[in-house]
């Protein structure tokens, strides 16, 4: 089991550069996802209780609430999916028919990241209006952190589908993160391009 949550950065960061299996590119997938949850709900927590914002309070709170779970969800991914590929790795080796499974398993893991990406991006977008004016730069960046998630998401799975054996499989999540795709770039573009006419310098 890995244990990477409860250990210092230093250390993730050192494991992550060496010559080591694990943590690899899905754990940080994962990571990436986490750290838009937990930099879109610094933005929720200074917009609550703030002056010009009463009105967006109680939507604002449930907003906290599902991002709350959200990143508990993506935290632990990034050691499940260490969890994982260890598992693939040595039925691999032992050419065991339980291979397809952990397959599957990494597969699932990293449709559940591109799904939580476009929930966040939802969240900025209505962040963009309602949130705090001066976390805007915030609310750009999370956006940008949970499209590269999307990608790196998708770049996983479509690892774990090359050697999946099950089409039907492979072919229903290749059109979810195609229809996926085209709303989180939709959205990803929109936030950006308005947080970027919000900071523009006034002459």
């Amino acid at each position: 089991m890995y244990d990477y949550l409860s250990r210092p950065l230093e250390e993730y960061l050192n494991q992550l550069a060496a010559k080591l299996p694990c943590p690899g590119g899905g754990s940080v997938v994962a990571l990436t996802a986490a750290l838009s949850a937990a930099l879109t709900g610094m933005v929720v927590n200074y917009t609550l209780g703030k002056k010009g914002y009463q009105e967006y309070q109680k939507e604002l709170e449930e907003i906290r609430t599902r991002l709350e779970a959200q990143r508990e969800r993506l935290q632990k991914i990034v050691e499940e999916d260490s969890n994982i590929y260890e598992k693939i790795q040595q039925a691999s080796k032992e050419k065991s028919p339980a291979l397809e499974g952990y397959l599957k398993e990494s597969a699932t893991l990293h449709l559940s990241i591109a799904r939580e990406t476009l929930s966040l991006l939802k969240t900025n977008f209505l962040l963009l209006n309602r949130g705090n004016r001066y976390l805007l730069s915030d609310v750009g960046i999370a956006a940008v952190l949970a499209e590269a998630a999307f990608r790196a998401a998708s770049i996983n799975a479509a690892i774990n589908f090359k050697y999946l054996k099950d089409t039907s499989f492979v072919q229903q999540g290749c059109r979810e993160l195609e229809e996926l795709s085209q709303e989180i770039f939709s959205l990803s573009r929109q936030i950006e391009e308005g947080v970027r006419r919000s900071l523009q310098r006034k002459e």
